[in-house]
């Protein structure tokens, strides 16, 4: 059973990651602070789920010693799991606060709530009061699962207003992710408590909630990649494009509005020029490009991003 489990956190491992080199490709073509925090906070979980794998395997595979002990349940595993853990949510915090309609002052309270709680409990079991730390502990989870529904609902609410459309909609999904987290392993979490016979499993389900992360990052990256956009995630066409067909300024207006999905006679309102205008650029487009539809020129464009 245990060779099961370490197998399992091996799997978990590897997803993690593929979720940290998809968020650092992700972050090579952005170049935005948001993407470099939200790498920072999910490569302190890959750290936290390697540091749970050396315990698991210390503690559960190789024989008892001293210093298996030492490691598993003494000061060293605590400071590297908060060291871990500080990385995670100071991460998460910086990205959140960067999302410019976020609120600045209630994220930042969320953070350093959940800075200060681990602090606390981090203190009591390196001092030697672990029992104190235990009885402390539902506070702790209280504090954390309360931060964590703030920063979910907090990316929720401000995720559309991220620099770029693949942010936006990472940032969302992440926000729901946490928040739904939060909440449903608090109640999971008094239910192992409460429960004689599930009272002695060791289950975590941070992991779970990192594979989810880790999922929503790998499937960012495939949506930047795949998705057939017209523009760059800073809303202007490809300098690679526009000099590889001779694209006039007025005419990267046209296909940008084509990218909206805007007709003839919308994007001659939009540009405040005649329809006969417009059809006249679209054509000069077609003819530059070789594109035979709208949708062909829109997947031309797409793949000439920088």
């Amino acid at each position: 059973m245990n060779h099961v489990v370490l197998f399992l956190y091996i799997v978990l491992i590897a997803g993690g990651t593929g979720g940290v080199v998809a968020l650092a490709l992700l972050h090579t073509r952005l170049r935005t602070p948001i993407t470099a925090s939200f790498l920072v906070a999910n490569s302190g979980l890959l750290g936290a789920l390697l540091l749970a794998l050396i315990s698991f395997y210390i503690d559960s595979i190789l024989p008892r010693s001293a210093d298996a002990t030492l490691f598993d349940r003494g000061p060293v595993r605590t400071i590297l799991g908060y060291v871990f853990g500080a990385v995670v949510y100071g991460g998460l915090t910086a990205a959140v606060v960067r999302l410019p309609a976020a609120p600045r002052w209630q994220t930042l309270a969320c953070g350093g709530a959940v800075l200060v709680a681990m602090t606390v409990q981090t203190v009591l079991i390196v001092s030697g009061a672990v029992s104190l730390a235990l009885r402390l502990a539902p506070v702790y989870l209280v504090t954390v699962s309360v931060c964590l529904v703030g920063f979910g609902v907090i990316m929720v609410r401000n995720g559309g207003s991220a620099p770029s459309p693949t942010m936006a909609w990472l940032v969302t999904r992440l926000g729901y992710l946490t928040a739904g987290f939060a909440i449903l392993s608090t109640l999971l979490y008094g239910v192992l408590a409460t429960v004689p016979v599930l009272r002695s499993l060791d289950i975590s389900f941070d992991f779970l909630f990192y594979a989810a992360w880790c999922g929503l990052s790998i499937a960012a990256f495939v949506r930047y990649i795949t998705r057939p956009a017209p523009v760059e995630e800073s809303g202007e066409l490809s300098r690679a494009f526009v000099t590889a067909f001779g694209i006039t300024r007025r005419e990267e207006d046209i296909v940008r509005l084509i990218g909206e999905g805007l007709s003839n006679q919308e994007i001659a309102d939009r540009l405040g020029i005649s329809f006969g205008t417009v059809r006249t650029y679209v054509y000069n487009v077609f003819q530059k490009t070789g594109a035979g539809s709208r949708v062909d020129l829109l997947r031309l464009v797409g793949g000439y991003r920088e």
